[in-house]
């Protein structure tokens, strides 16, 4: 055995059974319970050669809640957020196409429906900050509402989540959150791209049952990275100011690549 096969094994060894202490000494502790509403602008864009050869892109806004809670060497979190706006071909957005003798514009509306549930264990802790480690469940909901459907995507998944906190100060609190899923449940549109089945009376149910698959992470390449700093305005409010990314891509019937980049703002209760 090289270094390069040992060193992360007695790197994930040594945070596994460092010992645990007090986060931010000297410094106030977490509340217990959070409660946050989240509002925010989204800008999705998706090259989904199932649907289209062009890239689309949709300017959105977006609005979410959840609960967190903090105990003294795990949290949990439940929440989710939802995103409603234009959608376009970003090379034609004014476009017109025609199925038959149909005009189908390049241009309408995308809504985005996110939902997820993360536990975390606290991993490592040092003066100010510490390093949490989990998993959860999410499930990702993209919905162009018009012809060729680009992106017309279903995901509930299994993300590894790991989550770094750093106290600046009495008042300020900086967050780092990535999350990467190991497994999940993909449904898209079939290759022919059309819901149309003689046995089934909803599109919906054939959506979800004659398109569906399990795939591990090393197909379902599904990642997210935030970054939100936190800061304290009285006993009990909060608030934050937070960016995210995310990414997808997923091979099959063809391919379906995803980036999302959103910028929110948060008001906390917490007590």
């Amino acid at each position: 055995m090289n270094l390069t096969t040992i060193a992360p094994s007695v790197l994930a060894m040594s945070l596994l059974l460092a010992p645990s202490t007090s986060f931010a000494q000297g410094l106030p502790p977490l509340k217990r319970h959070e409660l946050t509403l989240r509002t925010g602008a989204t800008q999705f864009t998706v090259h989904d050669q199932n649907a289209s050869p062009l890239t689309y892109r949709g300017q959105l806004l977006q609005l979410g809640l959840s609960y967190q809670h903090h105990a003294e060497r795990s949290e949990w979190f439940v929440g989710g957020h939802a995103a409603y706006g234009s959608f376009f071909a970003k090379a034609y957005p004014e476009r017109m196409v025609y199925f038959g003798d149909t005009p189908v514009p390049l241009h309408d509306n995308l809504a985005l429906v996110h939902m997820q549930v993360h536990y975390l264990r606290h991993l490592w802790a040092m003066k100010r900050g510490e390093v949490l480690l989990g998993g959860g469940l999410q499930q990702v909901l993209y919905y162009p509402q018009s012809e060729p459907y680009a992106g017309m995507t279903s995901i509930t998944s299994l993300p590894l989540v790991a989550k770094v906190r750093y106290r600046v100060g009495a008042k300020t609190v900086l967050t780092a959150q990535g999350q990467y899923a190991v497994a999940g449940l993909i449904t898209r549109l079939p290759w022919h791209n059309s819901l149309s089945q003689p046995q089934e009376t909803s599109q919906l149910t054939a959506f979800y049952r004659n398109n569906t698959q399990v795939e591990g992470g090393h197909r379902l390449q599904q990642a997210t990275l935030s970054l939100t700093a936190c800061r304290t305005l009285g006993t009990h409010w909060q608030t934050s100011l937070g960016y995210e990314l995310g990414l997808l891509h997923y091979p099959d019937p063809q391919p379906l690549t995803t980036n999302t980049h959103g910028l929110n703002l948060h008001l906390q209760f917490a007590f």
